[in-house]
């Protein structure tokens, strides 16, 4: 059995967060319009997502427990959740589980129904996960790293690599003609968020659903803009220690040190799900609050420092994102002072943050 198998059939991480999980998972498979119904936890009136696939309406229901279930178990959670297509005047189910359910059994639960029934088991959830386009869900919601290879399969899955390489660098010069606009001389090799629309990131609030597998195609596609052919070896997370300061510095005397390698998988997870709570909490709050969320978030990705290359450039072309995204503010660093943002970064990592809220209060102001 594959580490991701033992993974999900131990899974210990509750509902809501297999219900996150399931729905990313369905939108693979070709479910659109995809609502789940208790993002938070909490009832959700039969249904724990709602979702279309060719015009019709179909309810999903969700169960991840710990360990293999019985099958008269596996059975009664499926009725229950199958009489949400009546009340939800549905015309299909979906039944998401890490349990193992054998074909006899699967016939059992689908037999004699009127509408659309389709079950993904364990091993079939497994397997779009151990898939290219399940690496990065597997990646953020199970912590399963990619090895070299699958970063390639991956991230080859999201832009066509067969494409001739002087097209993509058309493509983004026409990228960075936005880029330019938005972010300045300073950081002329950001790309804006205006031009998002373009990559297969993009989305309405992109920012409120920032994921894994979103940030690892946002940093391919900065690498390749800025590093050429040469950008395969930079992908993923990094696997070496790092550290800022003059050339040829030593890590000793370096003015700061990222956090160890080993810890940026888990650590970025837990920012981006921090951020996506924080976005709901100050959705509708002042735009200080706004603007403390955003600087917080950008402070604490540069100390992650997840990449070997690129950091700053993702950094700042999420910030934009976030201002457009919270405050509808097309936000440019090209007057920021590079002395006194750095400056600002030490001081917020030191446990004051206002330094930086003002720096990034006065972008919404110029």
């Amino acid at each position: 059995m594959t580490n991701t198998y033992q993974i999900l059939i131990n899974w210990d991480k509750g509902q809501a967060f297999a219900e996150r999980m399931a729905a990313k998972i369905i939108g693979i498979e070709g479910y659109q319009e995809i609502d789940p119904q208790s993002p938070v936890g909490g009832p959700d009136g039969t249904k724990d997502i709602i979702c279309y696939k060719e015009g019709e309406k179909f309810v999903v229901g969700c169960y991840f427990p710990n360990g293999q279930k019985e099958f008269k178990d596996i059975q009664e959670k499926f009725e229950g959740d199958v009489l949400g297509v009546a009340k939800n005047n549905a015309q299909g189910f979906v039944f998401v589980t890490n349990q193992k359910i054998t074909p006899g059994e699967r016939i059992t639960l689908c037999q004699n129904r009127t509408f659309k029934t389709v079950i993904l088991h364990g091993e079939s959830v497994c397997g779009i996960l151990d898939s290219p386009k399940g690496y990065g869900i597997r990646l953020e919601y199970l912590g399963v790293e990619l090895n070299k290879a699958e970063q390639i399969s991956f991230l080859s899955s999201h832009l066509d690599l067969k494409q001739n390489f002087d097209e993509i660098k058309t493509a983004l010069a026409e990228l960075n003609k936005v880029t330019n606009k938005l972010a300045g001389q300073i950081y002329s090799r950001d790309i804006g968020s205006s031009k998002l629309s373009t990559l297969p990131i993009a989305g309405v609030k992109f920012s409120s659903r920032l994921s894994i597998e979103d940030l690892l195609v946002l940093h391919k596609t900065i690498l390749m803009e800025s590093q050429g052919q040469e950008f395969h070896s930079l992908l993923g997370f990094r696997k070496l220690d790092v550290w800022i300061g003059s050339p040829g510095q030593e890590k000793e005397n370096a003015d700061f040190v990222p956090v160890s390698p080993a810890d940026v998988p888990f650590l970025t997870f837990e920012l981006l799900e921090w951020w996506r709570n924080e976005f709901m909490k100050v959705a509708y709050s002042a735009d200080d609050k706004k603007i403390t969320a955003i600087a917080t978030f950008h402070e604490k990705f540069l100390t992650i420092h997840p990449f070997l290359d690129g950091n700053g450039r993702i950094a700042r072309v999420l910030a934009s994102i976030q201002f457009k995204d919270l405050l509808d503010k097309d936000v440019t660093f090209e007057k920021i002072e590079r002395a006194e943002y750095y400056k600002a970064l030490q001081i917020s990592r030191e446990g004051n943050g206002q330094r930086l809220n003002d720096i990034f209060t006065a972008l919404i102001k110029e």
